[in-house]
């Protein structure tokens, strides 16, 4: 699995999954994350702080199977993704438009992501219910 997951805190207090993603993102690895993160899953409804930096590659298969998890619609989570690499920038941008997600955003660097994420966090915790 090219993917480790963890779960730790935001400054607002708020449970965040970090994803740092290494080697090449198959098929395979893309239908495991996703069981994770669709409802049911253990990660189910948690902002995403999404490492790349040693992500080199991701299949094709792999782009459109996250592609999909997309069109299921429902809630989508703020999603954070610190992306150096100019091909996998390219990627997220596209599976991004794709899926027509809005709560994701790229950064160059991990203090960024996650003060952005933080924020967007605590603006959901204090709007009424």
């Amino acid at each position: 699995m090219p993917y480790r997951a963890t779960v730790f805190q935001l400054p607002c207090s708020a449970r965040c999954l970090r994803m740092e993603v290494t080697g090449a993102f198959t098929l395979e690895d893309a239908v495991a994350l996703v069981q994770q993160l669709d409802p049911g899953g253990p990660f189910q409804g948690l902002p995403l702080l999404v490492l790349t930096q040693g992500m080199e590659s991701v299949s094709s298969d792999a782009r459109g199977r996250l592609a999909r998890r997309g069109e299921q619609g429902g809630w989508e989570p703020w999603s954070a993704v610190v992306a150096t690499n100019a091909i996998i920038r390219v990627t997220v941008n596209f599976v991004a438009r794709l899926t027509r997600v809005r709560r994701t955003k790229l950064f160059a660097t991990e203090v960024e992501a996650l003060q952005w994420l933080d924020a967007r966090v605590l603006e959901d915790l204090r709007a009424p219910q």
